[in-house]
């Protein structure tokens, strides 16, 4: 890039505060990258800056703008249906299989190869990691519908006792049902609380449990928590549907 590239811009505005910012060679060869893509007049280092800056900020302000009532019902029962969908995949990732007899019939349809799975002589084969993440995601999910449905703006993350923590501050009821119906806490919060605390980072460490020497967690205390979580859900909020619902007295 050239220097009379880089000064352009004319006299500086008068209301606007100057930054000095050192930035490394890598992050300075990746924004001349970025200038190198853009349409003529290309920006100059400071205006590329202010430009990416910006739009960081209003994806960050999107993210905050609360839903109106209208959309609250289409996100949360689409929230819904994507942690039910998870959660249904979890208890099925757990079930004992016979991966020989899917080598064995050779099956081009991954359905066929699943019952092939479940159905097969020797049923002696399980797998830890996919129904821990499935199963932790799901918990996610439900604990950020309530979430959106007491403050109406989506949220990120995947760290479940802050979501917890949040569900709890917007909607005590919900919060306080999931605590006594959780069979790992009695009804006690702090033993609650204690125990979520280990189960928080499932989803994040155990999609790469190869990366970990050691990692243990609790399937059972998992399911308990997302069927806790849904069961308040569906107590709370019956006018919300999915299309896995079952009469609500038979969900969990």
């Amino acid at each position: 890039m050239s220097e009379t590239e880089k000064n352009k811009g004319g006299r500086p505005r008068v209301d606007a505060t100057p930054v000095t910012v050192r930035i490394p060679p890598t992050q300075l060869a990746s924004l001349d990258a970025w200038i190198e893509k853009q349409a003529d007049p290309r920006p100059s280092r400071p205006d590329a800056i202010r430009k990416l800056l910006d739009k960081v900020l209003r994806k960050d302000r999107k993210k905050e703008t609360p839903l109106s009532d209208a959309e609250l019902i289409i996100y949360g029962e689409r929230l819904l249906k994507n942690a039910d969908a998870f959660y249904y995949a979890a208890l099925l990732a757990g079930v004992p299989f016979d991966p020989g007899n899917v080598r064995a019939q050779q099956h081009r349809d991954p359905t066929d190869a699943g019952i092939a799975a479940i159905s097969g002589p020797r049923l002696d084969c399980k797998v830890n990691g996919p129904p821990i993440v499935t199963m932790a995601l799901a918990t996610e999910l439900y604990l950020k519908l309530l979430k959106v449905l007491g403050d109406k703006v989506p949220t990120r993350g995947h760290r479940l006792l802050e979501l917890f923590l949040t569900v709890e501050t917007l909607s005590p009821r919900a919060a306080q049902l999931i605590i006594n119906r959780a069979m790992f806490s009695r009804g006690k919060r702090e033993h609650f609380l204690s125990v979520l605390g280990t189960l928080s980072s499932a989803f994040e460490e155990w999609r790469y449990a190869h990366e970990h020497e050691f990692l243990i967690t609790s399937p059972s205390f998992l399911f308990d928590l997302a069927g806790c979580t849904r069961a308040a859900i569906s107590e709370i909020y019956p006018h919300l549907r999915s299309p896995f619902d079952l009469p609500r007295s038979a969900d969990f």
